[in-house]
């Protein structure tokens, strides 16, 4: 398939949301687009080149354009707040490295968790992709491993120069593995879960997991991941 030029300049240079220098990364195949979506993915190339152009936007300036230009409710903000369910599972990581215990929350707390710490610039998580194109329903035959080594290489820079405390990599294939970030990765004894396996770069945790909405996982374990990754960390600090 033939990409436009906007096409190709987002699945060259757009990478997610956050900061590189944030201390906690999330790392996907491709990100998960809406419904109302056209295949062409105008109303999101529209918002993107709208703030920037950047390789990293902002959660609460993006999604929030995203649901004014699609006519929808805005879901990043007010009591109805949603997200999609790979997030949800994601963010239950992040809470509980932080020590935060989902019983103490509601659900305007985890509302104001989102909105003040996920995917924010000069925020505490790096949400990133593999592929800079969505993926919708519509749009499957847009190629998600366009620019894939070039991509490898700049979120290798990425990782190498921030040092993140722990990088997520979830639903990964063989041919996305670690070994495309470092030759040398040092598996940590013991350490292991039935949901994720853990290796060491340098001073970076990486957790290799399964996609948040594969079967089979429960809240539970990604509560575990987030705990065991601040056991980690600490441990090597």
């Amino acid at each position: 398939m033939n990409l436009s030029g906007d096409q190709t300049d987002m699945a060259f240079y757009r990478y997610g949301y956050g900061d590189w220098s944030a201390p906690c990364w999330f790392l996907g195949t491709q990100e998960e687009s809406h419904p109302d979506e056209g295949s062409d993915l105008k109303e999101r190339i529209e918002v993107w080149r709208s703030l920037g152009s950047r390789d990293l936007d902002d959660c609460l300036l993006f999604l929030p354009e995203m649901a004014r230009i699609l006519k929808l409710k805005n879901k990043m903000q007010g009591e109805d707040a949603i997200v999609n369910p790979t997030w949800i599972k994601l963010q239950l990581v992040l809470r509980a490295y932080w020590g935060i215990a989902e019983n103490t929350l509601n659900h305007k707390s985890r509302q104001q968790f989102q909105e003040e710490r996920w995917g924010r610039h000069a925020g505490i998580s790096c949400i990133v992709h593999l592929s800079g194109l969505a993926a919708t329903d519509a749009n499957r035959d847009l190629p998600a491993d366009l620019f894939r080594p070039e991509r490898f290489a700049y979120l290798r820079e990425k990782i190498f120069s921030n040092h993140p405390q722990f990088v997520v990599m979830y639903g990964m294939t063989r041919n996305d593995s670690l070994e495309n970030f470092s030759e040398f990765s040092e598996k940590i004894p013991r350490a292991d879960t039935a949901l994720a396996k853990f290796r060491r770069v340098e001073r970076t945790i990486f957790a290799l997991t399964p996609h948040p909405t594969a079967f089979g996982s429960t809240n539970a374990d990604w509560i575990e991941l987030g705990e065991t990754l601040r056991r980690l960390v600490n441990e090597s600090s």
